[in-house]
């Protein structure tokens, strides 16, 4: 019986889509495992720890474009995927996490290894499926842009003595739940706020790279100043130049020193990192807010919103548009000219304060090859990179989970997203890799290149810019350890820097299976000075330029 329920579950998921399937062992979700292993086609790939190993699948998908499933046991197992199902969500990330339960009559007694799995992750999935052997389910109508939950509840005997041999042959439907949408109002839409807007911002952020020449096309038709984050993978896009913003910090104030008064913002991909963003709920800006995005969420609660698939919008967008968008507005030709002068100025001050965390980050992104995979974690390491790192063009990809925006899982997701045959970096904070130590054991799944660079500031040095007093000394977490015993215990390569002319000792060749760990130890004291001469430029001047 057992075996015929999970060849039931296991046919839905590659029906809808799923090639990879993820396992947290125990005596539970046995049949599951029985039947995968069973099939020598099936890819299946096991860890000792469900909090890293869901993470390490939204990389996967990440990667693949396509759903993956999570299968793990009953009881606080489950309670572990939820950090990564909210980023699932958050990412629209189609996430299948299976939880293998206990039989239902034995809901509520307390016995062994029995929780309520059912809706446990309450608003974050698109459905629950919680199902007996007898039962019947699909999931085909399901789009693929939220998590789903299945809940199987397996009775015992769990192993069985004869596995059956099932056939999973063309199983595999890539589009099952895709919509194929009519643009007609979301056209009207756009077209209201272009003809209402008179001095317009864009912002883009997350971006998947098969879109890069849609936008591309799009914004250079458009015309308008546009701040292009690290991870809309067009930052460094050289087609844009003429009307790239390179520095943003205190954009709203330098254009009211211009006197450039901005009355809309057209946000294009997911939510922005740069705190420009946040400025437009937490300020008194006047502005109308358009969001597009292939998200179903707007980012902000004053923007409209329009959901749509850039690769059909964009192009027919173009297409529609009858306003003349060559004549841009001197001011804003002045604008986007000083932003070239305030990353130049930035620049400098990296002189003067060369063991700072920026001159790490900027000499970094100036030695990483062509072609690489960047992943960028959350907290400064993000944020740094957009604010310093190097515009010249290296064709990189760069990827981050800026979904719920955590430090949990962070390395877990970077090797998901890794891929054959090109170097893979990741760089992550202190505290972020702290929290993901069991990662690695994911290094073993695939055949890959990887440095990561651990950049240690001894704590969560990023409450220095928002907090102040006791309380950012509390809530730094500060701390003297050092990350040389887990590549150790990893069995990776190792190697510390202290001093910014030692990054001329790594070896950035793609060499194939190549693993690296590198801890770096910035000077606390020049980064703090390196952020008050940035601060002083700005508060004396209002502009960065010289």
């Amino acid at each position: 019986m057992n075996s015929e329920f999970s060849y039931k579950i296991i046919k839905n998921l590659m029906q809808w889509g799923v090639r990879e399937f993820y396992v947290c062992a125990g005596a539970r979700n046995v049949p599951l495992i029985e039947l995968l292993l069973s099939n020598k086609e099936i890819k299946i790939y096991s860890h000792f720890d469900e909090r890293s190993l869901a993470f390490y699948a939204l990389g996967r998908m990440k990667a693949l474009n396509s759903p993956v499933a999570v299968i793990v046991t009953s009881g606080t197992a489950v309670a572990e995927l939820f950090p990564a199902v909210i980023e699932a969500y958050y990412s629209d990330l189609p996430l299948v996490v299976v939880t293998a339960d206990r039989p239902k009559k034995q809901r509520g007694t307390g016995s062994p290894q029995t929780i309520e799995q059912k809706n446990i992750f309450g608003n974050y999935v698109s459905v629950c499926i919680d199902i007996e052997a007898h039962d019947e389910f699909n999931i085909s109508c399901y789009r693929k842009n939220k998590p789903i939950h299945i809940n199987p509840c397996f009775d015992v005997p769990l192993q069985s003595n004869e596995i059956k041999e099932y056939n999973f042959d063309n199983l595999i439907k890539d589009n099952i739940g895709e919509l194929t949408l009519n643009y007609s109002n979301e056209f009207e839409v756009f077209k209201k706020f272009i003809s209402e807007s008179k001095n317009l911002l864009v912002l883009v952020s997350k971006n998947y790279i098969e879109n890069k020449s849609v936008l591309i096309n799009f914004l250079r038709y458009l015309n308008r100043p546009v701040y292009l984050e690290s991870i809309s993978n067009l930052r460094e896009c050289e087609e844009l130049n003429e009307i790239k913003i390179l520095f943003a910090n205190n954009l709203w104030e330098r254009a009211k020193h211009l006197k450039l008064d901005f009355d809309s913002v057209l946000k294009i991909g997911n939510t922005p990192t740069h705190k420009i963003w946040r400025e437009i709920d937490e300020s008194n800006l006047k502005l109308n807010v358009l969001s597009i995005s292939e998200s179903h969420f707007s980012g902000s609660y004053k923007a409209d919103h329009l959901q749509v698939n850039f690769r059909d919008f964009f192009p027919k967008l173009k297409e529609i548009l009858l306003s003349d968008f060559n004549i841009v507005n001197k001011k804003m030709e002045l604008l986007i000219n000083q932003s070239y002068d305030n990353y130049c100025s930035a620049l400098e001050i990296l002189n003067e304060f060369p063991n700072s965390e920026h001159s790490f980050l900027h000499k970094l992104s100036l030695k990483i090859p062509k072609k690489s995979l960047i992943y960028l974690g959350n907290s400064l390491p993000i944020r740094t990179w957009d604010l310093i790192a190097t515009y010249e063009n290296k064709d990189l990809q760069i990827e981050a989970s800026r979904g719920a925006n955590g430090i949990d899982g962070q390395i877990s997701t970077f090797l998901g997203c890794a891929v054959e045959n090109k170097l893979n970096i990741g760089i992550f904070g202190d505290l972020t890799t702290l929290y993901d130590l069991q990662s690695l054991w994911a290094q073993y799944n695939k055949n890959i290149a990887f440095i990561i660079f651990i950049i240690n500031n001894s704590g969560g040095q990023i409450f220095n810019s928002v907090l102040g007093g006791e309380t950012v000394d509390f809530c730094k977490n500060n701390h003297d350890l050092q990350f040389k015993s887990w590549a150790e215990m990893w069995n990776i390569n190792y190697q510390l820097i202290e001093d910014i002319n030692q990054l001329n000792d790594i070896n950035f060749e793609f060499i194939n299976n190549m693993k690296l760990i590198v801890e770096i130890k910035p000077c606390n004291l020049e980064t703090e000075n390196f952020g008050k001469k940035l601060k002083s430029i700005q508060l004396n001047s209002g502009l960065y330029s010289k």
